[in-house]
């Protein structure tokens, strides 16, 4: 693939000047250096060769497989805007670009890549649990090996903070890609409520903008998915408009809502600045300041995503 791009955007461009006042800019508010900044869209939401990976040595990258699905987003997006029913082909692509929004994401990558570290080290202290076979390995690789060597070596692999574990690019592509599909079938299979407010800057976004929700029910003790029964997905479309995915209905549909309602606003708002990995991005400045004082996003950052028992 000649002249790749390097600056990968994780938000399309498209995507973001649907939340901004003049098509070129945003303001963001940054949780790692607590601070409001305007900036062009074309600066933001984008890493450097994020989606990049090799084959025989040669850099390859799936911004054309994004574009695909962000060019049939764009064209439903528009058919949304003007309150035209869309197909169930068009929900089905549409499910997709979303899917990928929940996938492609540096919060994701985060995601996959300690939920891969957990596991690996969760095996290593199972399996060097087992002093015998340790040995035995050991010894058929290493005859001269010590008893000292051996409970070393034991000790080692089964103390996860003695050591990191480091995946190349192919890893999580490769899992990003995969469960993007599934993903994509669960929000197909959903019951979709499209709500349009009247305040044409309304919603805000963010770099992790695919938010799930627990039901108010739903034990805090313990975890929930996508597939959760009463577990909302929610996902602002532009800065008027937002989809709120519900359970999964072989017979789905899509409900379009006016609403003047200002706490399914504001929580959509709250829900989607907490759930940021660390950017979120607005036409207001205001809004964004607001809202860090609501959220207290500026007290704390994400510091596990996964929990492997």
């Amino acid at each position: 693939m000649q002249n790749q791009a390097k600056n990968h955007h994780y938000i399309p461009r498209f995507f973001l000047k649907g939340f901004s006042a003049d098509d070129k800019r945003l303001w963001l508010f940054d949780r790692y250096k607590k601070e409001f900044r305007l900036q062009n869209i074309a600066n933001i939401a984008s890493e450097n060769k994020l989606y990049t990976y090799k084959i025989n040595g040669k850099e390859e990258n799936l911004e054309d497989v994004f574009s695909q699905a962000e060019g049939y987003a764009s064209s439903i997006l528009r058919k949304i805007i003007n309150k035209e029913q869309i197909t169930g082909q068009e929900k089905a692509d549409l499910a997709m670009f979303i899917a990928l929004m929940y996938v492609r994401v540096p919060d994701s990558k985060k995601r996959i890549e300690e939920g891969s570290e957990k596991v690996y080290k969760k095996y290593n202290q199972i399996v060097f649990s087992n002093r015998e076979w340790v040995k035995r390995v050991a010894k058929a690789k290493q005859p001269n090996i010590t008893e000292k060597e051996i409970n070393e070596v034991i000790e080692f692999a089964k103390d996860g903070k003695r050591y990191y574990v480091d995946f190349p690019p192919n890893h999580w592509l490769g899992i990003m890609l995969n469960t993007s599909l599934e993903v994509a079938r669960i929000f197909t299979l959903t019951d979709w409520f499209i709500f349009f407010s009247n305040k044409k800057y309304a919603l805000i976004t963010s770099d992790n903008p695919v938010t799930l929700i627990p039901s108010t029910n739903h034990p805090s003790t313990r975890g929930f998915g996508l597939v959760t029964p009463g577990a909302r997905k929610i996902f602002a479309l532009t800065s008027n408009i937002g989809l709120a995915m519900g359970n999964m209905n072989r017979n789905s549909q899509i409900v379009y809502i006016d609403t003047r309602e200002k706490n399914i606003l504001r929580s959509f708002n709250y829900n989607t600045a907490i759930n940021s990995d660390r950017f979120v991005y607005s036409s207001e400045k205001g809004k964004l300041e607001k809202l860090v004082k609501d959220t207290k996003i500026d007290k704390y950052l994400r510091t596990q995503r996964v929990t492997v028992s």
